[in-house]
């Protein structure tokens, strides 16, 4: 998170002002994959960014992801917004890998596509 906010000037609080739900934890905290991709999406959402994606699409977009299982819709959608983005790419054999950990290359790596695509 500390990555993001250096990048981004954009803090949890923010996020939380600006009515987002905003994932706790720890600043030195390792933060799994889903919650990046929770982040990511609320960073996103109060940039003012809009790009609308139909049920099919979503559906498109992670249904190749088998490890989405059991995951809640709007994780789904976040990250179907995130790939169609280019921002959230899986790992290899087509996993999202929502529970693992993010590495400190994947974040700075993300970070820098977001940036990319909100500027």
């Amino acid at each position: 998170m500390i990555l993001l906010q250096r990048a981004t000037g954009i803090t949890p609080e923010d996020l939380s002002a600006s009515g987002e739900k905003t994932v706790s934890f720890k600043s030195e905290q390792p933060i799994t994959r889903m919650q990046a991709i929770s982040i990511l999406a609320d960073v996103i959402a109060l940039t003012g960014f809009e790009a609308n994606l139909t049920a099919e699409e979503e559906v498109s977009l992670i249904k190749d992801f088998s490890d989405l299982e059991g995951i809640d819709q709007e994780l789904k959608s976040n990250a179907a917004l995130l790939i169609k983005l280019g921002i959230f790419q899986g790992r290899s054999n087509k996993l999202l890998a929502p529970g693992d950990t993010m590495s400190r290359g994947e974040a700075a790596a993300t970070v820098l596509r977001m940036l990319k695509c909100i500027q």
